[in-house]
């Protein structure tokens, strides 16, 4: 009959549920059984790939095959219609009620694949639900602490910024003082080779202490005193002091620069974490499952590594 030569393909006649297990192994015996529930006209309730229903009592009702209830906590049974046109007593009827035995086993043995592999899954979701977590947190941390350097490149670069305006300002300044005493020099250079010697005196007292400091120092070796080391005009100094602040500004606001991109690139490195751990989650074979939460894991902790040599600006 058309339901004895289906089910003969789960194995019929098997009496121990173990022996069924070790002959098929639980994804073979769901893939061979799979469509038992088809064959047998199931209800709409599913157990695995085989749709249960309770048994019924042992009774005839309008010349429907009747089935013996298991008794068990939660024992479910498999019940069928392809007995509405056979008389009782028919031979046929004990082929399907051992058929029916049949189809409980692969019901208990379904339960206990599930129960098996339940563990496996509970701690695979905690495993990959801990490490989202953590890795959400280290990915907002991540760009917080990009932003923050990213605002101290800005103002390193806007001190740069004002300092070179200064050095610039001390500098002219600088250059005008140079300028001022230039011309006086000149002055007194001509009134000392004409021998007015009173107009050279009064040149003298109109030299800046710049120029003073280097006239008294002046040999007469060189054609003018401004070579010497001693004549230092007024806002040299000042201005030397604004680049040095403006270059050191500025070496700041590239290291800055360089560590706000660091953040954001192990930002990245956290969303790949993300990305892999949620992959993980997804329908695939539990080896590719594994493969892409270990691979999560080992970059999560690259990553925590590397974060914690990273300075950090609150």
């Amino acid at each position: 009959m058309r339901v004895k030569h289906g089910l003969a393909r789960c194995g019929a006649g098997v009496e121990d549920p173990a022996k069924l297990a070790a002959a098929f192994g639980v994804r073979d015996l769901l893939r061979n059984c799979g469509h038992l529930g088809e064959k047998l006209g199931r209800g709409r309730g599913k157990r695995g790939d085989v749709g249960l229903v309770p048994l019924w009592h042992h009774e005839h009702v309008n010349g429907r095959l009747g089935g013996d209830v298991a008794e068990g906590e939660d024992v479910l049974g498999l019940n069928h219609n392809v007995g509405r046109y056979l008389a009782r007593d028919d031979a046929a009827e004990d082929a399907v009620r051992h058929e029916d035995s049949l189809g409980a086993r692969v019901t208990t043995i379904l339960d206990m694949a599930a129960d098996t592999e339940r563990p496996h899954k509970e701690w695979h979701e905690l495993t990959a639900v801990i490490l989202l977590s953590i890795v959400a947190v280290l990915t907002a941390w991540c760009g917080f602490e990009s932003s923050k350097w990213g605002g101290e490149m800005s103002i390193a670069f806007s001190q740069a910024s004002s300092n070179r305006v200064r050095a610039s300002d001390a500098a002219s300044a600088s250059r005008d003082a140079f300028q001022l005493d230039a011309t006086v020099f000149a002055q007194w250079l001509v009134a000392e080779r004409a021998g007015d010697t009173e107009f050279s005196a009064y040149l003298e007292t109109l030299f800046s202490p710049a120029l003073q400091t280097a006239f008294d120092a002046w040999d007469h070796k060189t054609k003018t005193p401004f070579g010497l080391p001693e004549y230092v005009p007024a806002g040299t100094d000042v201005a030397k002091e604004f680049t040095e602040k403006a270059d050191a500004a500025y070496a700041t606001a590239l290291v800055n620069n360089q560590r706000g991109d660091n953040y954001s690139l192990l930002t990245v490195m956290f969303a790949l974490v993300l990305f892999l751990a949620a992959m993980s989650q997804r329908k695939a074979p539990e080896w590719a499952q594994r493969t892409l939460l270990i691979v999560a894991t080992v970059v999560a902790v690259a990553g925590v590594v590397i974060l914690a040599t990273f300075p950090i600006k609150i």
